[in-house]
């Protein structure tokens, strides 16, 4: 039995006597708001096999919401929204066609509703959407890739639920994931807490070198990253910028931003060729180079091009051994709050000091500024070559193994930072030298030529401006060493300040 209400709505009853809501159409004139539509069962038999096909007609009203409750065979038909339209599925599903939007709505919970062969294209307004809509399952266990993947490439924002999911499944050069230009991808939180983390993206496949590659105009917040440890053992930065990333650009790019993520267990964490980028409140663990951030370099690491307008801020890398913020070719630009804790050394013995490596490596810059960046449990702080007008203000360099006597080696005191080729400001730099004991870093730094702080190779001028604490009683004009045709006059130190804390 039907009933029409006086205000136009249509009820009826079903077989169990309970009253539901039926069709409604689109009647402007009327005041009826959006027409509704549930779409009933149409069963066919189609080459001997069953279906229930769902066709253009049944879809043939404008500004009309279908209510979905059953699955549908479009039994390899593409059908064309009409303008105005919402898909609204209440456990229903489609599959075996192409559907294309006309400005179209798709509302639906975080379950399947398409299955992976199925098409989407033409325009939609969705708000968000999920990789289950294509059966991803997100157990950590089943390769979710392909679902993940259909997803980046039919919507523009897509969420990704507190689940770990795995992706297994690379192309041909290695990539795992490409999310396409100006997509969103936004997960639902990052635990720092490694024990307890889930990993958004988990990649353990041997031959893959990107997790998650990215390309211009993309933002990608709140998820983990977690790779395959290649365990390899690189000689230079650029062999390990050539292994495996958990996320990297797609080439030169621009307009990148990057919050609240966070990378573990690859040969590089963040690889990031792009300008007019934004970083903020990223993290890398455990991985060979924290964040490498250059201008477009060559294979071989020449600089072809270089980026500008880089903003990061409030980031930090654990266990990152072989450097934790490796940045190169990059001008006009500012980097805030860093902090790397026991990264730039493998934490076995080292035969030269010159060999070791440290948290920040900064390369070819121009006009770049650091602000409050520090570092702890490493043998050096800053390596510079070839940087012109560098800001290095307030850094902070505490707990510093000065010698590798604590790694195996002989006891061979070195310098922390290193400035080559570069015209560098350093203002305000706190240094609390700890890993050595009290007495043996104050004779050798109370000594003529032993243990230069700081190393200058330098044919530019350099205005070093620097406060010292440690076991130090005196800090004298012997602990910055100058090296090379440098003329000492383009060196100028100020305001040694001591504090005494024997």
């Amino acid at each position: 039995m039907k009933i029409l209400t006086d205000t136009g709505l249509l009820v009826l009853w079903n077989k169990i006597k309970q009253l539901v809501l039926g069709n409604r159409p689109y009647n402007p004139s009327d005041f009826s708001g959006k027409g509704y539509k549930v779409l009933e069962k149409n069963i066919q038999t189609v080459g001997g096999v069953k279906k229930n096909i769902l066709t253009a007609i049944m879809l043939s009203e404008a500004n009309t919401i279908y209510e979905v409750r059953y699955d549908f065979d479009l039994n390899g038909e593409t059908i064309e929204m009409q303008e105005g339209c919402t898909l609204k599925f209440c456990g229903g599903s489609l599959k075996n066609g192409t559907l294309k939007g006309n400005n179209s709505i798709i509302d639906s919970r975080c379950v399947q509703i398409f299955n992976e062969a199925f098409v989407i294209n033409g325009s939609w307004n969705v708000h968000e959407a999920y990789p289950e809509w294509f059966g991803a399952v997100g157990d950590g266990n089943v390769d979710d890739t392909k679902a993940i993947q259909k997803t980046f490439d039919t919507f523009d924002l897509i969420r990704l639920s507190r689940k770990e999911y795995k992706v297994e499944t690379i192309d041909q050069k290695g990539v795992v994931l490409n999310l396409p230009k100006n997509k969103h991808l936004i997960g639902m939180d990052i635990d720092h807490n490694a024990e307890n983390t889930i990993y958004s993206l988990h990649c353990e496949n041997p031959n893959a070198k990107v997790i998650l590659q990215i390309n211009s105009g993309c933002i990608v917040e709140n998820i983990t990253l977690r790779g395959v440890s290649q365990k390899a053992s690189y000689n230079t930065y650029n062999d390990a910028l050539h292994g495996f990333c958990c996320i990297k650009t797609n080439g030169e790019c621009n307009r990148i931003t990057l919050t609240e993520v966070q990378c573990l267990s690859g040969d590089v964490g963040f690889f990031l060729m792009a300008y007019l980028t934004n970083i903020d409140h990223c993290y890398s663990f455990y991985n060979k180079i924290g964040f490498a951030i250059t201008g477009n370099i060559s294979e071989d690491g020449s600089i072809k091009v270089e980026n500008t307008t880089i903003n990061m801020r409030t980031c930090y890398c654990i266990y990152c051994n072989m450097c934790a913020f490796y940045i190169k070719g990059i001008i006009y630009s500012n980097f805030e709050n860093l902090a790397a804790d026991g990264c730039g050394h493998d934490l076995k013995t080292i035969n030269s000091w010159d060999d070791v490596k440290a948290p920040y490596y900064l390369e070819s810059l121009k006009a770049v500024n650091f602000l409050s960046v520090g570092a702890e449990s490493s043998l050096k702080m800053i390596k510079t070559y070839n940087c012109v007008n560098i800001g290095l203000y307030n850094i902070n360099f505490t707990y510093g193994f000065h010698s590798n006597e604590q790694l195996g080696g002989t006891y061979t005191p070195g310098h922390l930072f290193e400035f080559k080729y570069s015209y560098i400001r350093m203002v305000d730099a706190y240094l609390n030298i700890g890993g050595v004991a009290p007495d043996k870093i104050k004779e050798l730094l109370e000594k003529d030529t032993n243990a230069p702080l700081i190393y200058i190779e330098d044919n530019k001028t350099s205005n070093i401006k620097y406060r010292f604490y440690g076991f130090v009683e005196r800090l004298k004009k012997d602990n910055i060493k100058l090296g090379g045709a440098v003329n000492i006059n383009n060196v100028y130190i100020e305001d040694y300040i001591v504090n005494n804390n024997i």
